[in-house]
């Protein structure tokens, strides 16, 4: 049956959804939703109609709505998993994911050959790394539905977590079998050829993803990283042009582009970006820096605060402390240690050692404001080449020292600019020049300074500053 809105008022409230639904089956979102609203003028709590309101809602973006409709329609009937599972899907929208989650669990337990809810709530757990029952529930899916592309796609990003990218490739490329055109295993797809060193396959696939979709994001990100790697360094450029073209807010965007063309650097590495970078890193940081790196900035650190200290225990602020490579270098100097860092995947590395009396996942600058003037001795190692301007950082450090308390840190050697530069490696590197007038203008002295290599990178040293400052005493 078939209907419009003008000729709906000798139709019962079933054959309105009915009505509804083909207007809806063919895109016509406004007759559709007149159909559904008149059958609510017939049945106020009709449960059909409150859901594909809701659908209606959903899909122009609606979340809220969409939610405060199909929960009308569920208090109504709460016997279709459909309704549960669509209810997951706009909390999950909104960014609600305990309530997403009970609402797919629902959706299971009702109907558990629902392949829909499998997938999505494996997309929850996902993003809370609980990688293993994602990987379950994308495989649940696919058995279900055999055709199921987007469950490949999932399964495929869920696999490159875990390092499995021969199996990842797989599953990319199952799911581009069964859906044509499909951007985002595409790009997906290219990443994952990247990681393995096949470039020009990668590009490709990046390539076919904006064709299919033409303002894919992540895309042409993934084909500037591609180009970059390659030393296309024009292509890369574009691509990441392209990229802010489609995203003109991705902070992280200007970043890659700022430095890719070391120009126009912001003050500081987008938050997003360094959480997400040490998240992934976490697992294998510890072997990383100590093999291929050969990391001392810690030691250095350590080695420097020693000679300078001032007789008995400190109490110690670990800035950045990551996996806590550097707190095990400043636990035998502290009475307590305080660890703080953005990304918590770090944060739970660093708890295994058992060597913080406690650990924050903050910013630095915000960490320092919230606790207060109490530290002998605050370090910062290898964290401020995601910083290019220092001036808050020394503020926020200058209120939570100790008068006559120390000041220690690393960066990267800026021997041309008078301030700081970002780099085609998305670190800051900042003169000395700068260091002194900050140190001077933020109530610290110079206690020492020295010039060491700090790791391994392509097989040459990465010089840095190793820099000790003091604290004025009050009254000073």
């Amino acid at each position: 049956m078939s209907s419009t809105a003008d000729d709906s008022r000798d139709l019962t409230a079933t054959e309105a959804v009915e009505a509804g639904l083909d207007h809806h089956g063919a895109g016509q979102l406004a007759q559709a939703e007149a159909l559904y609203r008149r059958a609510l003028d017939l049945e106020p709590e009709d449960a059909d109609a409150l859901h594909l309101l809701g659908v209606i809602a959903q899909q122009r973006g609606d979340y809220q709505g969409a939610v405060d409709l199909i929960t009308r329609a569920i208090a109504a009937d709460a016997s279709f998993a459909g309704y549960h599972n669509n209810l997951g899907e706009a909390y999950r929208r909104l960014g609600k994911f305990d309530e997403a989650e009970r609402a797919y669990r629902q959706a299971i337990a009702l109907q558990p050959d629902f392949p829909e809810p499998h997938n999505n709530l494996g997309m929850i757990l996902q993003k809370r790394r609980q990688v293993n029952e994602a990987i379950d529930l994308y495989r649940r899916a696919i058995q279900l539905s055999p055709n199921f592309a987007e469950a490949y796609n999932n399964l495929g990003t869920t696999l490159m977590e875990k390092g499995l990218i021969s199996e990842a490739v797989a599953a990319y490329q199952k799911a581009l079998q069964l859906k044509r055109n499909y951007a985002d295993a595409y790009s997906n797809l290219g990443f994952a050829l990247g990681v393995q060193g096949a470039y020009d396959a990668a590009i490709e696939s990046c390539e076919r993803a904006v064709a299919a979709n033409p303002d894919h994001h992540e895309a042409y990100r993934h084909m500037a990283a591609l180009y970059d790697r390659k030393n296309e360094r024009a292509k890369a450029e574009e691509a990441y042009r392209q990229a802010l073209r489609c995203r003109p807010d991705s902070e992280e965007t200007r970043y890659y582009l700022a430095a890719m063309t070391e120009s126009n650097a912001p003050p500081v590495a987008p938050s997003g970006y360094v959480k997400l970078l040490f998240d992934n890193y976490a697992p294998m940081f510890d072997a990383h820096l100590a093999g291929a790196l050969r990391y001392r900035a810690p030691q250095l650190i350590h080695e420097a605060i020693v000679a300078v200290k001032p007789p008995g225990k400190l109490d110690v602020l670990d800035l950045g402390c990551g996996t806590g490579l550097s707190g095990v270098a400043l636990r035998p100097l502290a009475a307590s240690l305080v660890g703080v860092d953005l990304s918590p995947r770090m944060i739970e590395k660093a708890r295994q050692r058992n060597i913080y009396d406690q650990l924050l996942v903050a910013d630095l600058t915000s960490a320092m404001e919230a606790l207060g003037r109490k530290f002998d001795l605050i370090a910062a190692s290898d964290v401020f080449v995601y910083i290019g301007d220092l001036a808050p950082t020394f503020r926020a450090a200058a209120d939570a020292i100790k008068p006559a308390g120390l000041f220690a840190f690393s960066v990267e050697v800026e021997d041309q600019a008078d301030a700081y530069v970002l780099h085609r490696t998305r670190r800051y590197s900042h003169s000395l020049k700068y260091l002194r007038r900050l140190s001077e203008d933020h109530g610290f002295t110079e206690v020492s300074v020295s010039r060491k290599a700090l790791r391994m990178e392509r097989n040459k040293n990465v010089d840095g500053w190793i820099v000790i400052l003091r604290a004025r005493s009050q009254g000073a």
